[in-house]
């Protein structure tokens, strides 16, 4: 059997990225102002659409439906959690996403587009739409005022990003999506999922150093923290543990015992969907990394 293609998923254009984080972020301070944390089911409720919470089964996480001029969303508690949940939140901000980016509802009312499922933990997803509601559901959680002020405040811990995630109200693996935009925090992640490949995200912090790509075959060391904490049974989000690696262990562009080979705080968690791998760089570490950065391309 021939090997299947991976395909990649859209990426938004800067300039989109900017009106759907615009749109987001008012959407948050026109209705969640004066809110501890932004609560998109009260969103929803104020523009008439409506909410089911029930258990659909695994055909999807949340649904954007339009009928005869009415919206409504359903929420599958059975994938997501009680509705108080991060990844709850994470779902209704997705299909808020798909109600007010006009190009999204403009499709759903005039019957362009039907109603789809929409699963939280595929980041892979090939729709654009869902790229994009993906997005807006990041910022519209996550405006950069409350993330920001959160996350200088924070160091580059995995525990820390966990605390970030418990004051916005937000899933730990849309928190650490949020960070792919940081360039105060020089961070990676990874998450894996059972009998499916996993997924990676890099900080700013580390691309703009050359780091962009996390290994597709990573041979885990035994005994760290990832390797232990992939082998345990028990979802355990207050266990972290913690080991340290090299960058080599995890970065293509890394040549074992080379400059760039430096240490690597490496901590890993399980949770009920899947295990986290955090890893970050103390400040030794990165200004090694910039140093030799800084000497490849004067040569």
């Amino acid at each position: 059997m021939a090997e299947r293609k991976k395909i990649a998923s859209p990426t938004i254009s800067s300039a989109r990225r900017k009106f759907l984080t615009e749109l987001a972020e008012t959407t948050a301070e026109d209705y969640c102002a004066e809110l501890a944390q932004v609560d998109p089911a009260l969103i929803l409720d104020q523009n008439d659409v409506t909410i089911s919470y029930g258990n659909y089964g695994p055909h999807f996480d949340g649904m954007l439906h339009h009928e005869n001029g009415e919206f409504h969303v359903y929420c599958n508690e059975e994938r997501c959690g009680p509705r108080q949940e991060g990844r709850a939140h994470f779902t209704l901000a997705h299909e808020l996403g798909h109600f007010l980016i006009p190009e999204h509802n403009a499709a759903l009312r005039n019957g362009v587009a039907p109603s789809h499922p929409s699963f939280c933990n595929k980041p892979n997803a090939k729709l654009y739409v869902e790229v994009e509601a993906d997005f807006f559901a990041s910022r519209v959680l996550m405006p950069e005022a409350r993330f920001g002020a959160l996350s200088m405040q924070a160091d580059t811990s995995l525990s820390s990003m966990c605390k970030i995630a418990s004051d916005l109200g937000t899933s730990l693996q849309s928190t650490a999506l949020r960070y792919q935009d940081s360039l105060t925090h020089p961070c990676a992640f990874v998450v894996w999922r059972e009998g499916k490949e996993p997924w990676f995200g890099v900080s700013a912090a580390l691309r703009i150093l050359g780091f962009i790509f996390i290994k597709r075959n990573i041979n885990l060391i035994e005994g760290s923290a990832t390797a232990v904490t992939l082998a345990s049974a028990i979802p355990a989000i207050q266990n972290i543990r913690q080991s340290i690696s090299v960058m080599s262990q995890w970065f293509p562009n890394v040549v074992s015992g080379s400059e760039s080979d430096v240490p690597i705080r490496e901590e890993a968690m399980k949770t009920t969907y899947a295990t986290l791998t955090w890893l970050s760089l103390d400040s030794t570490s990165l200004d090694k990394l910039r140093k030799d950065r800084s000497e490849y391309v004067r040569s």
